[in-house]
């Protein structure tokens, strides 16, 4: 902590040292650093959204399972697609009661790119879902060939949780739960 202190970053700071689940001992030092991880961790912890359902089109079991409960964690409801094939039965029946799509890129039986233009055409009808591709592929012209085939937005895998709720906050900014 620089000195001199002023009274409100103080009243900050210690408001933000109560707000942590570890509770400080009375021999804790309070520095910049921890300072620093505490509010990166306040943050992790109370990124939240209201009422979201997501739609997430991935064939990898594993990536299910993680992007599901990355997803959970922050409050959505997830719905699974296995392929691009289910996630257009599945975008037919319900598109309107998605907020998002997270479409893989490659899948069996149809991949994310065409899986997209698909439900961009159901959409002309209803309401607009913006479809974030998530995939492995990294480069700058992975993510051009992404938004070429009309995926709105571009998340690489792994999955990160702070590039998750980045892209959460600005493709459905409404569902965010204020504190």
């Amino acid at each position: 902590i620089d000195k001199p202190i002023f009274a409100d970053e103080l009243i900050k700071i210690i408001e933000l040292v109560s707000k942590t689940k570890e509770k400080a001992t009375k021999n804790t030092v309070i520095t910049k650093h921890n300072i620093q991880k505490t509010k990166e961790k306040v943050k992790k912890d109370t990124f939240k959204l209201k009422n979201t359902h997501i739609l997430v089109a991935e064939d990898n079991m594993v990536n299910q399972i993680v992007v599901k409960n990355m997803l959970e964690k922050i409050g959505c409801e997830v719905t699974i697609a296995n392929n691009g094939k289910e996630a257009l039965e599945l975008a037919q029946k319900n598109l309107i009661s998605y907020d998002l799509i997270l479409m893989d890129c490659q899948m069996p039986e149809m991949d994310g790119f065409e899986a997209t233009q698909k439900i961009h055409k159901l959409q002309e009808k209803r309401s607009f879902k913006p479809i974030v591709a998530l995939t492995a592929n990294a480069m700058p012209e992975d993510r051009k060939k992404c938004l070429e085939n009309g995926m709105n937005d571009y998340l690489e895998k792994p999955l990160k949780s702070e590039a998750l709720e980045k892209m959460l906050t600005k493709w459905i900014p409404e569902k965010i739960v204020k504190n």
